[in-house]
């Protein structure tokens, strides 16, 4: 079974390789990185030796509360005092 560290060499190689074939063109990194992953069948996240960091917790659904007025006529204002 292969290592992170091992998969993450193989990767680096081969990323390498493509850069000389192509003339080692300046800027073209990733893109080189990206085709030696396809080629050797690695994950991005597998390959790189970097711990993800978890999801965070789904917010809790509003909690529902019976309505203390359902049924009830709205009380009137208050009554104005008289000057």
């Amino acid at each position: 079974m292969s290592t992170p560290k091992d998969l993450y060499d193989r990767v680096r190689q081969r990323a390498y390789e493509l850069w000389e074939r192509e003339g080692r063109p300046h800027g073209r990194d990733g893109e080189h990185w990206k085709m030696a992953e396809k080629e050797i069948g690695v994950a991005a996240a597998a390959a790189s030796p970097t711990v993800t960091a978890k999801a965070a917790p789904a917010a809790p659904e509003p909690v529902k509360r019976p309505s203390l007025l359902r049924g009830r006529k709205p009380a009137a204002p208050p009554a104005q005092p008289v000057r």
